[in-house]
């Protein structure tokens, strides 16, 4: 084959420009990403439970949902977690499934067979688990309501979706819609009413209903009731009573009408003004770099028409990683170029030199191509791959063109030589890079999320290897042989060419070969030495001299700080803690000046009353939780480590008081986890508490080791009914009472809208002053079936 393309120098031709083309038209149809699409083997059920305590959760939720999905094939290990208001279940599925949507569907018919969940229980959502691709945000903030810019926010979502190639765009920083209506406990007896009888009057009045159609002989008229109701001023003019005088007694005249929103503690500031989030995600098949260059753009276009005071900035832009990456890994393929010009220049040929060095460009080029029409992305991972092996490419090339040019030095014929050589070294140039194939190939058989995150590196390093060796042994002899010159005698190449010739020969005879003659005679000192060399560097290993990272750290450009109150504290203490925090971040900036002047810190988002690890995952909830993010200037232009700025940060911030956990740290973008977690399991709870608090304490006794910290929360608080026997007699329930009790303080859904695209719940309960006190649960009065009252306590 050989001989046979070498003499058809049409034919490696074309070759070399189908690799080219490949990789060409595979640049402008790669989609770009941060991290592969991949599977991740998992499946969630999620339930919803507004008010209930973890406890409930687990009881009416979990442990339900638990024994009715055991069992089912193809699942490795259920992992459930109750929350406060919510309970998460994770299947981890088998790594011999092949497609996780069926065992999602077993699943789903396991969870809908259950007929004992609670009445007031959402309904369970079971969903792929599956990575989402966060692009970047938009920070809309300034001086302005929650309301204004909830609805500024939601604006510039629609703008975004309306765009061609972005469809994943959500809200976040803000809470949702609500319609609550307040009702005192006095009110309620003035009237006559309560929660359940008021809840009923709203849903029998607020309603469209079709009631079929006329049929005429010439058209068809439909009938329809109308009656719906969107706006917290409409459910104010809402008729509940006819007075005995014939006065209609309406909602506003015995209740507060607030359209408003949830009654949660959720919110965000940015750069210490309010705000909201506008994340913008992608599908496996949308591009990143062309979403933030849109989203960019248009952040600021409409910045000139946002309303003063109100500023919109691009925030965590994780499509820069990528064009830092391809920004290397397109320098570091000039300089390879270069350097392997220069090389092969000085010590054979101009021409050869030339010829060699085109072998990077075009294996690249088809190694790029190779991996888009197999369904991969210009990602991290595949520019670390091609950056890599960027060095091993020309080696097989370099072989080749070296045993070629010896031949012509010979006086053989160009074209013979060309042949003669390159077969004479291509099973060993093959051996190579079949070993060296074969070193990449148990990447692929790594399993779970960390073997799926790492086979795209192999398949990039061998598609790249392959079409290396191809081009050095079938398209590298053609224009060696064709194209290859020998030096014009009395030329500047040829005199420089013979200065070189003879300095090498120089080397060869006076240093090499007598150092060489040296180590073949003293052959034991020479392996007493390499035995030494490699004791010495297994016990650099093992002796922790040379540390073992799976990933390596990398100077991130975000840092965070992560804080926890136990259960039950207001969101004010919260809000001041965080504040705490923000002050120390802008502190930061006298203590580091970055290399370019600018100030180190760009921006800082603060998440009140939750604490997020990623995309719409959230790790904590509650007025006990608060997280602050904040974006440092590029390492390229910081010059100061991130480590550093968070060692510093963690110093000014200092103990907080009664807080169950203050972390500070950076973020990651490959799918591991904390540096070292240990988990126990167990029935019993305190005894698990008891060794997780032993661990700790010895932990703490190690240098190095910070931030030490246990996932197990002591709750809330409570104050705990029971019925008293007298309630019997007069026909109270249980339920009646906790019915009762949790409509007053939690709130009675009455319905739900769809105003927009927005779900709207309208909610009745006490207003907040009857909610503050435990004296409001004392002062309750509890209906009797009769309708009779009596008091709490």
């Amino acid at each position: 084959m050989i001989a046979g393309t070498a003499n058809h120098p049409v034919f490696a031709n074309l070759l070399m420009a189908v690799l080219i083309l490949l990789g060409v038209i595979s640049f402008f149809q790669i989609k770009s990403e941060v991290i592969p699409s991949f599977s991740l083997d998992q499946v969630r059920v999620s339930v919803a439970w507004k008010g209930a305590s973890p406890e409930e959760v687990e009881e009416g939720a979990c442990i339900k949902i638990e024994e009715a999905i055991t069992g089912i094939e193809g699942i490795k290990k259920i992992t459930s977690t109750a929350i406060e208001n919510s309970c998460t279940l994770v299947a981890d599925l088998e790594s011999s499934v092949g497609d996780a949507r069926t065992v999602m569907d077993d699943i789903k018919n396991a969870v809908d067979r259950i007929d004992s969940f609670p009445d007031d229980i959402e309904r369970p959502v079971i969903s792929e688990v599956k990575r989402i691709d966060q692009v970047l945000n938009l920070a809309l903030y300034g001086d302005a309501s929650e309301a204004a810019l909830k609805r500024m926010a939601e604006g510039i979502k629609d703008d975004l979706l309306a765009m061609a190639g972005i469809s994943q765009v959500a809200v976040s920083g803000v809470r949702n819609w609500e319609i609550a209506i307040e009702v005192s406990e006095p009110t309620l007896r003035r009237y006559g009413l309560t929660f359940e009888k008021l809840a009923d009057t709203i849903r029998k009045n607020v309603l469209d209903l079709t009631g079929g159609d006329i049929r005429s002989s010439d058209q068809r008229i439909r009938i329809r009731t109308l009656g719906k109701r969107y706006t917290g001023l409409e459910f104010e003019n809402l008729a509940i009573l006819t007075r005995t005088d014939g006065t209609i007694l309406r909602l506003r005249d015995i209740a507060r009408v607030v359209d408003g929103f949830e009654d949660t503690d959720k919110s965000g500031r940015f750069n210490g003004k309010n705000a909201a989030l506008v994340i913008i995600n992608k599908t496996g098949d949308e591009d990143a770099l062309q979403i933030a260059e849109m989203v960019k753009t248009y952040a600021a276009r409409k910045q000139k028409i946002l309303p003063k005071g109100i500023f919109l900035s691009p925030w965590a832009d994780t499509s820069r990683l990528i064009e830092d990456r391809l920004d290397l890994l397109l320098r570091n393929g000039r300089i390879g170029l270069v350097l392997v010009f220069l090389s092969l220049w000085l010590f054979l040929n101009v021409r050869l030199s030339f010829w060699v060095a085109m072998g990077i460009p075009v294996s690249l080029m088809a190694a790029l191509g190779f991996v888009t029409f197999s369904g991969g992305s210009l990602n991290m991972i595949t520019m670390f791959a091609f950056i890599m092996v960027l060095g091993i490419l020309v080696d097989d090339a370099i072989v080749v063109a070296e045993n070629i040019h010896s031949r012509m030095k010979k006086g053989e014929d160009f074209l013979q030589a060309a042949i003669e050589g390159a077969y004479e070294v291509a099973w060993p140039v093959v051996g190579t890079v079949t070993t060296t194939i074969v070193a990449f190939m148990p990447l692929f058989w790594v399993e779970g999320t960390i073997g799926k995150f790492m086979a795209i590196l192999p398949l990039a390093i061998i598609a790249a290897l392959i079409a290396s060796l191809i081009e050095s042994l079938f398209i590298l002899p053609v224009h060696l042989g064709h194209w290859l010159r020998p030096p014009r005698e009395g030329s500047f190449s040829g005199r420089l060419r013979r200065r070189i010739d003879r300095f090498v020969d120089w080397w060869v005879k006076r240093i090499y070969l007598p150092f060489l003659g040296f180590c073949l005679e003293a052959r034991y000192l020479v392996i007493a030495v390499a035995i030494a060399t490699f004791a010495v560097t297994i016990g650099l290993t093992t002796g922790g001299h040379v540390r073992f990272l799976f990933f390596p750290s990398f100077d991130s450009d975000f840092i965070q700080a992560r804080i926890l109150f136990p259960e039950g504290t207001p969101i004010t203490l919260t809000s001041a803690a965080a504040r705490r925090i923000e002050e120390s971040v802008r502190s930061l900036e006298s203590d580091f000046r970055s290399k370019t002047g600018e100030s180190i810190v760009r921006h800082y988002f603060t998440i009140l009353g939750e604490q997020v690890s990623g995309p719409n995952k959230s790790v904590a909830e509650g007025s006990n939780a608060a997280q602050v993010i904040v974006e440092l200037l590029p390492a390229e232009r910081r010059g100061i480590p991130s480590a550093a700025i968070v060692s510093r940060w963690r110093e000014k911030t200092g103990e907080i008081p009664d807080a169950v956990s203050l972390a500070f740290g950076g973020t990651q973008v490959h799918p591991g986890g904390k540096a070292i977690e240990i988990r126990f399991t167990g029935a019993d709870m305190p005894s698990l508490r008891r060794a997780a608090e032993a661990l700790k304490s010895e932990l703490k006794k190690y240098p190095g080791v910070h931030e030490i910290e246990d996932d197990f929360r002591i709750g809330k608080l409570e104050l705990r009914a029971k019925l008293k026997p007298q309630a019997r007699v007069l026909g109270v329930s249980l339920r009646d009472l906790a019915v009762q009790l949790r409509a007053r303080f939690f709130g009675l859904e009455a319905l739900r809208l769809q105003r927009g695209r927005d779900d709207v719940k309208v909610m009745l309960r006490y207003p907040l002053e009857d909610r503050r006190t435990l004296g409001s649960v004392e002062r309750a009065r509890i209906r009797t079936p009769s309708g009779a009252e009596i008091p709490f306590y």
